[in-house]
């Protein structure tokens, strides 16, 4: 009988707080794959002399390095974003086109021509001391969207089969893809109160007393017939904080070496005092809190409980 008027007592006052509060789950950003790049990408050449070395996928931008394979006396045009016939991406299966954002370290036989191409274009001519020369550049588009699978880097639209422009057609691609995370349990927050402030405190202090000698009658006229504290039914939970009524220390304790977030707060709502857990058991110094009811809060893959506890 003592056990269960004890623990409808401690229920009424968690169900005072709980009018007064509620949970809210914070929906974390999706974030990115770490960048990486194909060496090897597959594609269909549109003549042997263009070709693409790799592709990299980055959080901002999509980047194509190619490079040019040209003859002794041959010479080449590269087109920036406002240029005659700027490089753009087909999307044949969503019916979808990229722009170009620039290109950038325009190269010839490995020495850097150009950072990057300005004021419409730039014309580079070959070495004429070799018998081959490579022109090399970096063509960069925005971060293509999971979606993209496959495309078409053009030199000019409408210049799809222009044999004196650099194309490379059918590019098997691969974007980053977003990793979504499960939400997090944020920590009780007081909102609109449906109880006056003072009306708990009231509560609190005329409900208080009973449970302590409840406790105290308990623990020094124990009956005859063993029965189940308050303590001892939390404590068959996946977690218990002990011991109740504490001076120094709360001891917490979990069935499972997992991480917890744990919040300790008044009975106004106000948070007292957070921190996390990562084995079996963590201790908490309250010497320095004032006597009286808080409520500890226990959050762990998604789901939250709150356990009453008393100071003195």
């Amino acid at each position: 009988m003592k056990k269960h008027l004890l623990f409808s007592l401690s229920s009424f006052l968690f169900l005072l707080l709980a009018l007064n509060t509620n949970a809210q789950q914070v929906s974390q950003a999706p974030t990115l794959e770490a960048n990486r790049t194909d060496n090897k990408p597959t594609y269909e050449q549109f003549n042997d002399q263009c070709i693409l070395d790799k592709i990299e996928y980055q959080k901002d931008r999509t980047i194509f390095h190619f490079r040019y394979k040209a003859g002794p006396y041959s010479s080449i045009w590269l087109y920036s974003p406002e240029g005659a016939h700027p490089w753009f991406l087909k999307d044949k299966i969503n019916n979808k086109e990229y722009d170009l954002i620039g290109v950038y370290n325009v190269r010839r036989n490995n020495r850097l021509k150009y950072k990057e191409v300005q004021e419409g274009s730039v014309h580079i001519t070959a070495d004429t001391k070799k018998e081959k020369t490579y022109f090399e550049c970096e063509v960069h588009f925005e971060r293509l969207p999971e979606s993209v699978s496959e495309v078409d880097l053009i030199e000019g639209r409408g210049m799809e089969t222009a044999w004196n422009h650099f194309n490379c057609f059918d590019i098997q691609i691969n974007p980053l893809k977003e990793q979504k995370e499960a939400p997090v349990v944020a920590p009780l927050l007081v909102t609109e109160l449906s109880l006056p402030v003072e009306a708990i405190s009231d509560a609190i202090e005329k409900i208080e007393p009973a449970i302590v000698a409840l406790q105290n009658e308990t623990t020094e006229k124990p009956a005859k017939k063993a029965t189940k504290t308050l303590v001892e039914v939390v404590e068959s939970s996946d977690w218990s904080v002990f011991p109740t009524p504490a001076t120094d220390i709360l001891n917490i304790q979990q069935t499972e070496a997992q991480e917890a977030q744990l919040t300790l707060f008044n009975i106004n709502g106000q948070v007292i005092w957070t921190g996390r857990m990562q084995g079996t058991s963590k201790t908490i110094d309250v010497s320095e809190l004032s006597t009286g009811a808080y409520f500890l809060q226990h959050t762990v893959a998604g789901t939250t409980t709150a356990q009453k506890v008393l100071i003195k």
